[in-house]
């Protein structure tokens, strides 16, 4: 996909975004597993930014928490969904997956592959690279501040009571795959798998 999920829809090309800080580049912001229900909405219009409630009540037991609040949790495994479920996002059959039909959110080693495109690998390599990655920022698991630094994409996969995350920004002049806390919420890129037939 060639922007994240909420990005600026047609015609806005991402080919014609002013730099990494475009906020038509930014789109939504998803806790890891959390399927499309309003809680990953971000008004860029606004200054500051407008974002969605907070609740500090967890979705026990359900994959589908029935409401659009951002959940906070300050207890480990800092997570939005108590038991945690490590099958939300996984495949195009994933059950909260947010990508449209046909396509899912990428695995660890999809976004390992695409860091190894970038030059530099930080921001400046990302939004460099044909797919346009801005530094959208994220939501903090706490208080769902939003801190607008750096790029954070999740990945599908998981890792312990983490999630994977592709985070990439000027600071440490690399990009590099991090765990990060489920109920934080970051970015979402979606992928497609192709199928090949034996003509082509």
């Amino acid at each position: 996909m060639d922007r994240n999920l909420g990005a600026d829809p047609l015609p806005f090309d991402p080919s014609s975004a002013t730099g990494n800080t475009d906020t038509g580049l930014y789109g939504d912001l998803f806790q890891w597993g959390r399927g499309d229900d309003g809680h990953q909405v971000v008004d860029w219009t606004e200054s500051p930014p407008n974002v969605t409630p907070t609740t500090s009540t967890l979705s026990i037991e359900e994959d589908v928490p029935g409401h659009s609040d951002f959940i906070t949790n300050n207890t480990s495994p800092h997570d939005w969904r108590d038991p945690q479920n490590n099958n939300l996002w996984q495949s195009v059959d994933g059950i909260n997956n947010p990508c449209p039909p046909g396509w899912r959110v990428p695995t660890e080693d999809e976004l390992d592959a695409e860091l190894e495109n970038w030059d530099p690998a930080n921001d400046e390599g990302a939004f460099a690279s044909d797919l346009k990655w801005p530094v959208g920022g994220y939501r903090r698991h706490s208080n769902g501040q939003l801190s607008i630094t750096g790029g954070r994409i999740w990945s599908s996969s998981v890792d312990g009571g983490n999630a994977v995350y592709l985070l990439f920004d000027s600071f440490d002049n690399t990009g590099m795959k991090s765990l990060g806390l489920r109920a934080v919420v970051m970015s979402v890129r979606c992928v497609r798998d192709i199928v090949r037939t034996e003509d082509e």
